[in-house]
């Protein structure tokens, strides 16, 4: 198992009497990709300032590469990049004037790695941020991101602006970040984009984390099975559904059941099947119909 890199344990957080943070944990180890997906307003953008020390705790801790980053934020920043939505850049200043910026103040700053990327977003060098499109600008900072080397990359919202062809080349981009021994956490309401790339997945509902796991587990655990009867669904089927609440979803239409099944799989199966369906298949549960069922069941 990979050693976690970044963990919050039951943190609480207020802002101007309103709690935004409310027991909130969760664990990122490193290498992997986790995916921190919810509905906007519940606390995700939030829990990542906290995670580097940028938002006062009022409760529980926060543990990133072992510092506590209120403590020591200024080392966590030297290995830690978070890049909001939209980037972060100085209006005045082009591609190559933040990049002298990111080698004066962060040691690993890697020039060629920087030119690479915004070349690849196909950022124009001398036009200031202020002159640059939404795309391009969310290119320059991901371009100063890459560059710092740090260990985690924090990413909220990072396709937002982005065109089809640029999305990809930030996908493949992280992948190669990942494989290279990084780590990458990020925010996104694309859920395609997420099932293609990431290997650990948090469900966020009201200032907390109700579910993590590794979408190998989840895909593993969460199933449709789709089951097709020759006249009707026997009424054995439809009494053991109604005697039985682990199947969090049932669809009947005709002749044809669809069920959810979360952890009994072989158990849902061996019902459907004693029925003597004309066809049965077990599909993984798409990663956005389990979103659909984890905010419906947390709401």
């Amino acid at each position: 198992m990979m050693p976690t890199l970044l963990e919050a344990q039951a943190v609480h957080l207020r802002k101007q009497g309103t709690a935004i943070l409310k027991n909130c944990s969760m664990r990122v180890t490193q290498g992997s990709i986790y995916a921190l997906l919810g509905p906007n307003g519940t606390g995700k953008t939030t829990l990542l300032r906290a995670l580097i020390g940028n938002e006062p705790l009022q409760g529980g801790q926060i543990n990133i590469l072992g510092l506590n980053p209120s403590k020591h934020q200024r080392q966590v920043k030297q290995q830690v990049t978070l890049v909001p939505t939209g980037g972060a850049l100085l209006p005045a200043l082009d591609a190559e004037a933040h990049f002298r910026v990111g080698a004066r103040f962060h040691r690993q700053w890697d020039a060629s790695i920087a030119r690479t990327t915004v070349e690849l977003f196909e950022v124009p060098f001398g036009r200031s941020a202020r002159h640059l499109s939404t795309g391009q600008r969310i290119g320059l900072a991901l371009a100063y991101a890459f560059a710092c080397q740090p260990r985690v990359l924090i990413l909220d919202e990072p396709t937002n602006g982005l065109d089809p062809s640029h999305r990809q080349v930030l996908l493949s981009r992280l992948a190669e970040f990942a494989a290279d021994g990084g780590t990458v956490l990020l925010t996104s309401h694309v859920l395609a984009e997420v099932e293609g790339i990431a290997d650990h997945v948090g469900f966020m509902q009201g200032g907390r984390v109700v579910l993590e796991d590794a979408m190998d587990t989840l895909r593993d655990r969460h199933k449709t099975i789709q089951a097709v009867y020759q006249d009707m669904i026997p009424s054995t089927i439809t009494a053991w559904l109604a005697a039985h609440r682990a199947p969090r979803d049932v669809h009947m239409s005709g002749t044809v059941l669809e069920v959810h099944a979360a952890g009994n799989v072989d158990e849902v199966v061996e019902v459907l099947m004693a029925a003597r369906p004309l066809d049965l298949r077990v599909h993984p549960r798409p990663l956005e119909r389990l979103y659909a069922d984890v905010m419906g069941a947390s709401a």
